[in-house]
């Protein structure tokens, strides 16, 4: 009897399953970081996880760089996907963002943030990318300000202003009693 994990009140998936997720989510990063630091002549500095898909890579440093790539763009090739969406920003902009369905495909958008751009590359604004679940729709999104709660959702900024506008009402309604 596989055990299952209450998500978002009837939503429900195996535990097995987010089992299996992370231990390839760590596989992949092992090994797309083995790749990365064979690219760039730095040493990795252990061993790769002990499964049969690491392990396949674990010899690749011997290689000719034309080899090398072929079984980076083969192992690149099976990394799971994650969906981008094109949206309008508020200030009426069109821009494209990565549409997370799933805490893995964040977290494989990251990593391939890490190993495709430089730690130092600054975003659009400067800093650095950051992520947040929307307080409204629980989707995860990208954040244009650090306080920034809610998506960019029409539906998800509505909420946030029937929000704001009940605690500015109960605060009035407290400083008026005192």
């Amino acid at each position: 009897m596989g055990v299952m994990v209450n998500v978002l009140e009837c939503y429900e998936f195996p535990l097995s399953k987010i089992t299996t997720d992370l231990q390839r989510l760590y596989e992949d990063t092992e090994i797309l970081q083995y790749f990365y630091c064979l690219r760039h002549d730095l040493d990795f500095g252990r061993k790769l996880p002990n499964t049969e898909r690491a392990q396949k890579c674990a010899n690749i440093a011997s290689l000719s760089e034309i080899k090398l790539l072929r079984e980076l763009d083969r192992f690149l090739s099976e990394l799971p996907k994650f969906p981008m969406e094109l949206t309008i920003d508020e200030l009426g902009e069109l821009k494209i963002i990565p549409g997370f369905n799933s805490v893995f495909e964040a977290a494989y958008y990251a990593l391939a943030r890490f190993v495709a751009v430089s730690p130092d590359a600054p975003t659009h604004d400067g800093g650095k990318t950051p992520l947040a679940i929307c307080e409204s729709c629980g989707k995860i999104f990208f954040k244009n300000g650090n306080r920034q709660k809610y998506c960019d959702d029409p539906e998800c900024k509505k909420e946030r202003n029937r929000r704001k506008a009940r605690t500015a009402y109960r605060k009035r309604v407290n400083d008026a009693s005192q």
